[in-house]
């Protein structure tokens, strides 16, 4: 019984433990995306926390979250910065196509939304790569475009259930507003790391096969 009930207290122990370093990591995305006044403090902020959650998916032992997370931030505020505002521009250019679609007719019409949907499938793909790319490997900056792009194609069906995963997420907290200042930004990036990382793992495995098949 003794025993049962410490298994018991350490599970909890364990369970609050999780729950409390997600907060936190949490509240240091809202604070730092603040202290970038919002519109400069997002992208970097957003890529400190898939830094660290990639160190926990990872199991990279124990380290001091701030630690990584300022020093992810303060390191990549410039290049984050930079591909928010070539995303954006592309994201408010696909808009813009989108607008000047909705008003045509026809043939026109359609041969325009499968073109822009195929567009702007490709761009998505590229944005949720781009991130984690970012914080998984070392390249230069226009190499991380390229990157996500051909790690977004091989991996459309990652890409597709990814929008799915987020745009359930999305939903739950549009139910449950009061649990976005919790958890919203840490959630988001665990379920884009979870799925990135096991591309990355995939692609490794399928670059080891062909090795051995070629040796």
């Amino acid at each position: 019984m003794a025993i049962s009930t410490r298994g018991f207290y350490l599970k909890l122990y364990y369970g609050l433990d999780q729950f409390m370093k997600l907060a936190y990591v949490n509240f240091l995305a809202i604070v730092f995306t603040l202290l970038g006044f919002g519109i400069f403090g997002i992208f970097p902020a957003f890529l400190a926390t898939l830094t660290v959650v990639r160190k926990w998916l990872l199991k990279d032992g124990t380290f001091p979250i701030f630690t990584v997370f300022f020093k992810t931030y303060k390191q990549s505020f410039l290049t984050a910065n930079l591909a928010g505002v070539v995303f954006s521009l592309i994201a408010f250019f696909l808009y813009m196509n989108y607008q000047l679609i909705a008003q045509a007719s026809g043939a026109l019409q359609l041969v325009g939304g499968i073109t822009l949907g195929l567009y702007s499938l490709l761009f998505s793909a590229t944005v949720l790569y781009f991130f984690p790319v970012v914080a998984h490997f070392e390249h230069r900056f226009l190499q991380y475009f390229k990157q996500a792009f051909l790690l977004g194609i091989a991996n459309i069906h990652f890409v597709l259930l990814l929008m799915v995963m987020i745009y359930g997420l999305y939903h739950l907290f549009v139910m449950m507003p009061a649990l976005v200042s919790l958890f919203f930004p840490v959630l988001l990036s665990l379920i884009i790391m979870a799925m990135t990382l096991l591309s990355f793992s995939q692609m490794k495995k399928r670059r080891a096969r062909l090795m051995n098949q070629q040796t």
